[in-house]
């Protein structure tokens, strides 16, 4: 969780899902939570950032979802509103989630894979 986005490089990142498919067993399931970029994030420019020497990257939902297919199987990735923390309530963000058009505006992306069978390999 949170760990994904920090990477600096596009070989970090897929090196980082690749040590997570080797830890597994074969139908093992990784879940992956990171900063969205969502269509605010768009409109100010690209999908990378340094603040305060912290570097983030910010995955579409398409990002992940080609990130987690080099090395799992049945991958799922959707969006997550992400209300601010002072509105306390996870049930109305789940429900925001859901409706269309409002990944759009997701804050983070999630996604999930299963290890394929062990004669399969990451790409």
């Amino acid at each position: 969780v949170q760990v994904l986005q920090h990477m600096p490089t596009e070989d970090a990142r897929d090196g980082h899902l690749r040590e997570a498919s080797r830890l597994l067993r074969p139908g093992g399931r990784v879940i992956v939570a990171c900063y969205g970029r969502n269509v605010l994030h768009r409109l100010r420019g690209g999908p990378e950032r340094t603040e305060g020497g912290l570097y983030s990257f910010r995955h579409s939902c398409s990002d992940l979802r080609t990130r987690l297919r080099k090395c799992f199987s049945r991958v799922r990735v959707s969006a997550a509103v992400g209300l601010p923390d002072w509105i306390p309530s996870p049930q109305i963000d789940a429900w925001m989630s859901r409706l269309p058009g409002w990944g759009l505006m997701g804050r983070t992306v999630i996604g999930e894979g299963v290890k394929p069978g062990s004669h399969e390999r990451c790409a």
